[in-house]
């Protein structure tokens, strides 16, 4: 009895301790890169780190906070039909009572800043976590001082 216990002590601290560390954004974040950053492929896995001035994205792209406009983060829903050809009523009906079951959301965060030229760029990725990238953009938005949603400027 009291090896279950135990044991189920143990793997509540753990999944408590997978979750503080997944959703806090000083950790490393493993995000899918989209677009806006040169050098890198879309598509590929990249990790993105906030530190105290920049922003680090795979370890070789630094962007300092000073050329950071802004960051934001926005839920996208994306259906998706399975087939092509709808053959009936019936069979019209059975596919769309699926896609409520179908439907994913897909978590982004987007970063404008001026790149080492001076152009606008806007580097845009995708995420499993929307906790993670959407605490990742206020953070970085509180430490430029733009305003956060629901932020009250005095």
């Amino acid at each position: 009895m009291w090896l279950y216990i135990s044991l189920i002590i143990l793997c509540g601290v753990v999944a408590v301790q997978y979750t503080l560390t997944t959703n806090s954004y000083d950790n490393s974040g493993r995000v899918r890169f989209v677009k806006g950053i040169p050098d890198f492929d879309k598509g590929s896995v990249v990790t993105i780190n906030f530190c105290s001035d920049q922003i680090i994205v795979n370890d070789n792209y630094i962007i300092p906070l000073e050329r950071v406009k802004r960051a934001t983060s926005f839920k996208v829903r994306q259906v998706t039909l399975e087939g092509k050809d709808i053959k009936d009523k019936k069979d019209l009906r059975r596919r769309l009572f699926k896609l409520w079951g179908a439907k994913k959301n897909l978590n982004f965060l987007s970063v404008e800043f001026i790149n080492n030229q001076g152009h606008e760029c806007n580097g845009l990725f995708v995420s499993d976590s929307y906790p993670y990238i959407k605490e990742f953009a206020d953070t970085v938005n509180k430490k430029i001082g733009f305003p956060v949603k629901g932020q009250i400027i005095t």
